[in-house]
């Protein structure tokens, strides 16, 4: 018992922190959600291939891959995995609500530690998912 509870103990902080250093929220306080995104006329120039992939391996699969497990996701629930397209379309709402960006609000709680997407990044990540993410 006296064991499991100090590795409890010492384990607190890490999850506390959330993949590292937690950056700010929104300055102002306001409550996440829909970032208004669309997309455009004639679709995205945004394809997994150009953009979803890279992005997703800088910001988010640190905690949010498959092959990360156990402390050191982080807190990141073991069924959130964005290791291909189809993983993140299934969670597209979401990721749109946590760290996307559109002409209703940008979205900053994800991901909570360095590096962050600028938001020109997160613009595109709305517009990517807007257009279903292809």
């Amino acid at each position: 018992m006296r064991r499991a509870g100090r590795a409890l103990l010492l384990a607190a902080p890490l999850w506390l922190l959330g993949c590292g250093p937690r950056v700010p929220l929104r300055p102002d306080g306001a409550a996440l959600g829909p970032t208004g995104a669309t997309c455009p006329d004639g679709g995205s120039t945004f394809t997994y291939e150009s953009f979803g992939r890279a992005f997703f391996a800088t910001y988010c699969q640190t905690c949010h891959a498959s092959t990360v497990i156990g402390t050191a996701r982080f807190g990141a629930p073991s069924s959130e995995t964005f290791d291909d397209v189809l993983s993140i379309r299934a969670e597209a709402t979401m990721i749109d609500e946590l760290a996307a960006a559109g002409p209703d609000r940008v979205n900053t709680d994800m991901p909570r530690s360095f590096p962050v997407p600028n938001d020109a990044e997160r613009h595109a990540l709305g517009e990517w998912l807007a257009c279903g993410a292809p």
